[in-house]
Formats: C-alpha cells, sequence, structure tokens
C-alpha cells in the first residue's frame, strides 16, 4: 500500500509541475514565474523558501475553490469556509468549536425525488442519481479498497 501512494505521489507531483510549466492553470503559473524572475533579478535565493510557502498555500486555494466550492465536485457537502479555518488555526485548540460540523445539503434534483412517497422510490435509481450527482461513475461492484473483483 505505501508503494501505491508513493506512486501517486510521485505521478501528481510530476504531473502539478507539467501543468505549471505548460501553464495549464495561470492562477498557478503566473505567481511562481513572478518569484522565479524577482529570484533572478535580485540575485539571491533568500526568497526561495518564503515564495514555496506561498506557492503551496497557493495550490491550496485553488484545491479549495476546485473541489470545494464547485457544486458538481463536493457531492452536496457544505465546505468548511475560509473563516472557520482561519479561526480554528489562529483560535483553536482542544476543546474548540470554531468548525462547525459538516452538514449535506441535497441537490435539487435529489430534493424532488426525496419528496415521492417510499413506495414510489426505486432505491437503485436513487443511489445512481445521488452518484450522477457527485460526479461518480460505478461500472461495477467496486466497494472495497483497491476496488479488486476477487
Amino acid at each position: 500500500e505505501m508503494k501505491l501512494y508513493k506512486t501517486v505521489m510521485q505521478t501528481t507531483m510530476k504531473e502539478q509541475m507539467k501543468s505549471i510549466v505548460l501553464w495549464v492553470h495561470p492562477t498557478t503559473s503566473f505567481p511562481i514565474f513572478l518569484a522565479w524572475m524577482h529570484c533572478v533579478y535580485s540575485n539571491s535565493l533568500h526568497y526561495v523558501p518564503v515564495y514555496f510557502i506561498l506557492g503551496i498555500i497557493i495550490i491550496l486555494v485553488e484545491n479549495y475553490q476546485t473541489f470545494a466550492m464547485n457544486r458538481n465536485t463536493n457531492a452536496g457537502f457544505i465546505p468548511i469556509t475560509i473563516p472557520e479555518m482561519l479561526k480554528a488555526l489562529i483560535l483553536g485548540g482542544p476543546n474548540s468549536s470554531y468548525i462547525q460540523p459538516i452538514s449535506i445539503m441535497p441537490q435539487a434534483e435529489i430534493a424532488k425525488s426525496l419528496t415521492k412517497s417510499e413506495d414510489e422510490l426505486d432505491q437503485a435509481a436513487l443511489t445512481d442519481q445521488v452518484l450522477d450527482g457527485a460526479g461518480i461513475r460505478m461500472d461495477g461492484d467496486h466497494l472495497e479498497f483497491p476496488f479488486s473483483e476477487a
């Protein structure tokens, strides 16, 4: 399992570097390019750790916008807000309650189907509808990791 994680991390890092170099996501590539040019202009590597941390923060914010804020990819979950994260980071402690529990808001199509009586509900169709709304495609009985058929 650790070999799998290592392979996934290496592949992810290679894809991230390619997307930065090829300007796939300009909101990530442009600040990295500016940081690189500033280091070249000042002829110093003193700013590299600062720019490295800022680059990681930019990537995390971009991932938050892509996966948490996008209704098609978050499966109806209400994401943790940035003010909640900042309060938990700055003021949080072992028994703090700055982050609210995750709640689910059903999507409009699912909410309409939930208003039917239980006799009219087809559980398999409802499950397929929920998974399709979340962007998950199940092409077989894959209920355990690592999706083995054995």
